[in-house]
């Protein structure tokens, strides 16, 4: 698997306002294909342009040299991670890199049609186009990214190969960022999705499907809550359940010290209840048998006697001990669910509180709209 990731906040033309998480997003990307232990490729097949690296020149040669001629096999996969602005005019499709002009798209951009002719160059089986850019290009009234998401698509017909988008936004959508996260809505959902929560049949395996199927569920959701709506797309193109199937990440994800501390004291605490029945259960063969041996008077030795209270106290004294240390484990236990079912209280107070924000934020627009309605009919009349 070969990846190339760029992210561009920084723009040179001081027409095209600069973005605020784009780069972040793109190093988180980066991160996690070249240092995650999930991810299913190498850091030394993983490659990242960021901001004023990002030239057009740059891009131009990083595709060229990244995965054109490196993810030349029929097993190979080539991704290429896009986070940025988009934009469309009459003539075409454009990705923005840093060096952009505004006044002149197509040669300061990566066009549509230049990119579509790289795209079918990747002799790779699988090509994976993961774009998140603003639908508005950070300009009123331009179109955005959902064009490029719909048309990067490959060569109708190929059997063998998969050529695969998926995009932040539905066409006529912005991407929304969520300032808690630093990220926006679409990578931050994907970053998500490959640590392991899109792995719906827990195998330990995420592939795009999952991503896919994820995406298309937790975007629109963490949109809404960020006060956005926005729609994710995927679309592929040849063999799709070759494409379906590819493995974008493996393995469970590494557990925190505290997830390790709580497995520990579960493992404990199911043996320390074990070591107290087991006790518990010897201390009562004991009392009986002493019992007996008391009923039965002078038929029985006092040293048999002796002996038989000796270990029915050694027993008395273990099976307390053993109460003890279960009755801890199962307070630590408790502390531990107990933290955990505070944190699940938080998370969902927190995503409650973030609808309630985004419909009051509506419920205000609506207000404003009304407003300058009735403004606007007053001035009428």
């Amino acid at each position: 698997m070969f990846v190339l990731v760029i992210g561009i906040d920084d723009y040179a033309d001081e027409k095209i306002s600069d973005l605020s998480y784009a780069e972040r997003d793109a190093q988180a990307v980066y991160d996690f294909f070249a240092k995650d232990p999930r991810s299913p490729t190498v850091a030394s097949r993983v490659k990242l342009l960021r901001g004023k690296q990002a030239t057009l020149t740059a891009v131009y040669v990083a595709i060229q040299n990244q995965l054109i001629r490196r993810a030349t096999s029929p097993k190979d996969t080539a991704i290429l991670y896009f986070a940025g602005h988009g934009f469309t005019d009459a003539d075409g499709v454009y990705l923005g890199v840093h060096d952009t002009q505004l006044d002149v798209l197509e040669p300061t951009t990566i066009s549509w049609d230049l990119l579509q002719r790289l795209w079918r160059k990747i002799g790779a089986g699988r090509r994976v186009f993961l774009v998140d850019a603003c639908h508005s290009g950070g300009l009123a009234g331009l179109r955005g990214p959902g064009g490029i998401g719909r048309r990067v698509l490959g060569r109708k017909g190929e059997k063998e190969r998969a050529s695969i988008v998926i995009a932040a936004t539905a066409e006529n959508q912005l991407s929304v960022e969520d300032k808690k996260a630093k990220h926006g809505v679409f990578t931050h959902a994907l970053l998500q999705a490959l640590r392991g929560k899109a792995d719906s049949d827990k195998d330990g395996v995420v592939s795009l499907g999952e991503v896919s199927v994820y995406l298309n569920r937790e975007v629109p959701r963490q949109a809404t809550a960020a006060g956005g709506n926005q729609t994710p797309v995927t679309r592929i193109v040849g063999n799709e359940p070759f494409g379906r199937g590819l493995t974008l990440s493996r393995g469970k994800a590494p557990k925190s010290a505290q997830a390790k501390r709580f497995e520990q004291v579960e493992a404990e605490r199911r043996s320390a209840e074990q070591a107290r029945v087991a006790a518990e259960k010897r201390e009562h063969t004991l009392a009986l048998k002493l019992a007996t041996l008391e009923r039965e008077g002078s038929a029985t030795s006092a040293e048999a006697l002796r002996a038989a209270r000796d270990e029915h106290a050694k027993a008395q004294v273990a099976a307390a001990k053993a109460r003890v240390v279960a009755k801890a484990l199962r307070s630590e236990e408790a502390k531990h669910l107990e933290t955990k079912r505070r944190a699940a209280r938080a998370e969902a107070a927190l995503a409650e509180s973030r609808l309630e924000v985004a419909r009051l934020k509506k419920l205000e627009g609506a207000a404003l709209a009304k407003a300058a309605a009735d403004a606007a009919a007053a001035l009428a009349f």
